[in-house]
């Protein structure tokens, strides 16, 4: 049988630990740790849907919260993009340089540790990176405004997208659960990132280098450098290519945009 968990006098990260205490976490310093009379747990399936659950009844971050299970440890994050520190990482900062095509340094192989700097540099040719500019959104809407499910309460945020010389200002209507008025910044963060996207394709790279907790930030070249800064991964993907008798492998990485 199932039953509900009841948590007195409980803040929000002492409800995340004890739904995670059997696992190994690296957990961003909440900037939302409200003080609850009582919770209650309802029976799940994962523990991410309890993750889920709890943001929806007080969000953890000013942004959206990214929850990962990885193969040896769990990361529960905000998406600003900063660093958060992991027992025995050295380095925290990943820098990417998308360099033009007759640039020499753009077929640099691998990626170069630069201690003194304390980052990694990845050096990538235009050729193996996109970038995707969103130029639909501003046409549906240009701001939030969300109406909690309670107590009717409204609120407003304006969008930092890609917006054309002529657009006109429209909003779109959100519903926040549980009075849960935070959930709005969640929103307007999450819409702002993801107006600029970057993928790139890179051989010979140690991929276990790349995971959610460090900072990535990217130097495009001429045309796009007015879309450098920090941006947060979103997906890695590993290919192998055979060649003879050996493989190389192929990482391609998704990133949005921090605004």
């Amino acid at each position: 049988k199932s039953f509900n968990t009841v948590l007195k006098n409980t803040t929000m990260i002492n409800a995340v630990h004890y739904t995670t205490s059997h696992m190994k976490m690296v957990i961003e310093k909440f900037d939302y740790n409200d003080t609850l009379k009582e919770l209650i747990l309802e029976p799940t399936q994962s523990v991410s849907k309890t993750i889920q659950y709890l943001n929806n009844v007080k969000v953890f971050y000013s942004t959206p919260y990214r929850f990962f299970m990885d193969f040896d440890c769990t990361y529960l994050l905000s998406s600003k993009g900063k660093h958060v520190p992991k027992k025995g990482e050295n380095i925290g900062v990943v820098l990417i340089v998308v360099r033009d095509p007759l640039n020499q340094q753009s077929n640099t192989a691998g990626m170069i540790t630069n201690k003194a700097q304390g980052n990694y540099q990845i050096d990538v040719s235009a050729l193996d990176s996109n970038i995707y500019i969103d130029r639909v959104t501003e046409k549906g809407y240009t701001s939030v405004t969300g109406v909690t499910t309670n107590k009717g309460v409204i609120g407003n945020a304006s969008l930092n997208i890609n917006k054309s010389e002529y657009s006109t200002d429209k909003a779109a209507i959100v519903r926040l659960p549980n009075n849960n008025t935070n959930m709005l910044k969640n929103i307007q963060a999450s819409t702002n990132a993801s107006s600029t996207m970057i993928s790139i394709n890179k051989n010979d790279l140690d991929s276990s280098i790349f995971t959610l907790n460090k900072r990535y930030i990217f130097r495009n070249y001429n045309k796009y450098s007015d879309k450098d800064g920090d941006f947060l991964l979103t997906r890695k993907r590993e290919l192998f290519i055979r060649e003879d008798d050996s493989f190389i492998m192929n990482v391609m990485m998704n990133f949005e945009q921090v605004k």
